[in-house]
């Protein structure tokens, strides 16, 4: 791949020949970083579009959708130097998904990163591959000041990590803080030894210097000399007269490990190999946990993988277990669990081409496995989520009940296969099963989620009557609206399908189609089912809105002046929302930890049954983390009122409305702001009172019995002000 000629055909604007040149790269199958340079050389001469073209046609060359373990890595660098792409960055995603999905804080971590939000791509990236390592009682060390702490946990709640150090001190870090100022330390790195396991660090000192070398050597990347090594010990665990008699003993002990390594003489060199026992040794572990087929199948492809990339030799006698559990599987398998039993035969095939050794006793026959199956589509479909999928349409292909298979198939096969099963049905001259399969998903969406996630995504053969934009979208948010609604419908099974469903409407350019092939009051229904919809995420639902604002503004202006009925939002001035913020923050920084603080020299006085101060702290934590929920869901809720959207046309919030009393003439004015505006004796209420309740709505002229002043009487609504522009032009804040 000549990076040079393709660098120079960029500041020449000659993309053609960039592309075709690429292509080339790609079937020669070219190292990655000469990938990446093009891809940087293009986005330098700010050809966006190209470079996010190519690094996508990279990444459909390259991944393996078997193995997104082994993808995610290539889709971390592509998009590092293409930041800019939202379908590279929305495959970054779906990688760290299927990587990391099971990851208990996953989404609130992916969140924080902004990887979807097209935040900073470095800082996304770092937040991620940090917080997905991290896990309660490990370690993490201050990138600057080398200090480490012990992760106590992540408060799902604020959103943060509670972090202690050796003195028992307590930080609070949201994801991406800790990623930007902290690193992942091993339980046997020097630096956590020696600050929170002394008594752990003197034993190894005394009984496996072996182990103290390893800590030393990951305290500093890997590598270590031994002046460096002396000035760590010396004198904080070992005196200088011990120190001869150590190192001496410590040599000797790195030669009996295959993770050590001295070279030099002054100073030594001490490296440490992490690999240091054999692929097999490594892997060793996880043939034990490997029980299903697919999971056998990843650890020989594994082995053969890592065999040629360090240059080891494949050793048959390691793969050979796990070819003869294959085998077995697929015999015991074979009436009871069909698909499993297919998935085995299917892998034996696979791992062959990888190069693993025949099973000592054959597998059934992959047609007579199929044959057995009292649904053979509903075991084919279970193939859809995996690279087997060719393998096994080569077995449906030879039956004869093939064209009925493959109508089957398309309601209940992943979205990702259903082209090709629209290919085959096509070149059968089967169209008419396509246009019915795609009839009954517009009739029963829930029923066949798969074909409408293909719709929207944009079919290579698609039916004869496409849905339109509109019809297709309506259909993927009723699928997710019904699916709430039935509680028939494991929750696993509505969280998969949910977030198939997010995933295909990510890509808001279909979104976009919609809205332009819509009027106003089609589009105010679109934006209530949206907001209404569990399914989707806040933050794909911000960004709908945002479009929907972007094309429809009346339909927010209108909704602005009529929430005041609305349960979901409470609205607030700027300075009431700043003084409940004040009052969260009180909480958090200082009346908690104060509180923790308060429990444990409680506890520490003894027996907790008669001790009335422990009970006290506790009743006071239960009152104070109440206290903390309730203030997190109200600002959640909250909305600011902003002058410039105040209707006067009725009484509304931010309103100043004068009264007059019908039987003596009398006026007075009263004010209704937000939900901790309230200033009784200026006659500021807030809208959520009974009075603002009455009230909102009415118009002048309006009469209303109200108990104010001197008791129950009839007013008049005279008039309707803007209270937050009069309170701007006489100088309130």
């Amino acid at each position: 791949m000549n990076i040079l000629r393709m660098k120079d055909r960029i500041h020449a604007k000659d993309l053609a020949e960039v592309e075709a040149l690429w292509v080339q790269g790609v079937e020669q199958k070219a190292p990655l970083e000469q990938f990446l340079a093009v891809l940087e050389a293009l986005v330098a001469a700010e050809h966006h579009e190209l470079a996010e073209t190519l690094a996508w046609s990279l990444l459909e060359e390259r991944l393996d959708p078997g193995e997104p373990a082994h993808g995610l890595p290539l889709a971390r660098a592509v998009v590092s130097v293409v930041p800019d792409s939202t379908v590279l960055r929305e495959k970054a995603v779906e990688l760290y998904r299927q990587v990391h999905g099971q990851h208990e804080h996953f989404d609130q971590i992916l969140q924080s990163s902004g990887l979807a939000m097209g935040q900073g791509i470095r800082g996304a990236l770092q937040t991620l591959d940090v917080c997905l390592r991290v896990t309660p009682e490990s370690y993490v060390a201050n990138r600057y000041e080398h200090n480490v702490f012990r992760v106590q946990g992540f408060d799902a709640l604020m959103g943060e990590y509670l972090l202690i150090d050796a003195d028992s001190y307590e930080i609070h870090l949201e994801p991406k803080k800790l990623a930007a100022e902290y690193d992942p330390v091993a339980p046997d790195d020097f630096r956590v030894l020696y600050q929170h396991r002394r008594d752990e660090l003197a034993a190894l000192l005394d009984n496996d210097p072996a182990a103290v070398l390893i800590g030393v050597c990951r305290s500093h990347g890997g590598e270590v000399d031994s002046n460096t090594l002396k000035d760590r010990l010396v004198p904080d665990v070992l005196s200088p007269a011990q120190w001869s008699k150590w190192w001496s003993r410590a040599r000797t002990a790195s030669k009996k490990t295959d993770t050590l390594s001295l070279e030099g003489r002054n100073p030594v060199i001490i490296s440490w190999h992490p690999h240091g026992r054999t692929l097999e040794e490594e892997l060793a572990p996880e043939v034990d946990a490997a029980k299903l087929p697919m999971e056998r199948l990843d650890l020989l492809r594994r082995y053969a993988r890592e065999t040629q990339q360090r240059g080891a030799t494949y050793d048959p006698a390691f793969a050979q277990p796990l070819m003869d559990a294959l085998a077995d599987q697929a015999r015991q398998f074979r009436t009871s669990w069909v698909s499993e039993s297919l998935k085995a035969v299917l892998a034996i095939d696979a791992a062959l081409e990888s190069g693993a050794p025949e099973p000592q006793k054959g597998p059934p026959a992959a047609g007579d496995v199929l044959k057995s199956a009292e649904d053979p589509a509903a075991a084919l479909a279970e193939l859809s989520t995996t690279d087997l999928w060719d393998r096994a349409m080569a077995v449906l292909e030879q039956r004869e009940d093939a064209p009925d298979l493959l109508r089957r198939l398309l309601g209940l096969a992943d979205a990702r296969v259903i082209d090709d099963l629209a290919a085959r049905l096509a070149a059968r001259g089967r169209q008419e099963d396509l246009d019915a399969a795609v009839a009954d998903a517009l009739v029963q969406p829930r029923e066949h989620v798969q074909i409408l996630i293909w719709l929207w995504k944009g079919p290579q053969t698609p039916p004869t009557q496409l849905p339109s934009r509109m019809d297709q979208f309506s259909r993927l948010l009723a699928a997710m609206e019904d699916m709430h609604r039935d509680y028939h419908y494991s929750h696993d099974r509505k969280r998969e399908l949910c977030r198939q469903i997010r995933s295909a409407l990510g890509n808001l350019e279909g979104f976009r189609e919609v809205l332009e092939s819509i009027e106003e009051p089609l589009a105010a229904t679109l934006k209530r089912r949206i907001e209404r919809n569990d399914g989707i995420t806040a933050a794909l639902r911000e960004q709908m809105l945002t479009l929907i604002r972007d094309r429809f503004y009346r339909l927010f202006l209108k909704e602005r002046v009529a929430t005041w009925a609305d349960e979901n939002i409470l609205w607030t001035t700027e300075a009431g929302y700043q003084a409940k913020e004040a009052e969260l923050k009180e909480l958090v920084e200082f009346k908690l930890p104060a509180n923790s603080r308060a429990i444990g020299a409680a506890a520490a006085l003894g027996d907790l049954s008669e001790n009335s101060e422990w009970k006290f702290a506790i009743e006071e934590r239960t009152m104070l983390q109440g206290r903390q929920a309730k203030l997190q869901d109200e600002l959640t809720k909250a909305r600011l009122l902003h002058p410039d959207e105040i209707s006067t046309d009725a009484v509304s919030v931010g309103c100043r409305v004068t009264l007059q009393r019908i039987d003596t003439g009398t006026t007075l004015d009263v004010t209704f702001l937000g939900v901790w505006d309230s200033d009784i004796e200026n006659r500021v209420y807030s809208y959520k009172t009974t009075l603002g309740q009455t009230l909102m709505g009415k118009v002048p002229g309006d009469i209303v019995t109200l108990s104010l002043e001197g008791g129950e009487a009839d007013y008049r609504i005279d008039r309707i002000a803007n209270a937050l522009k009069a309170d701007a032009l006489a100088g309130r804040e």
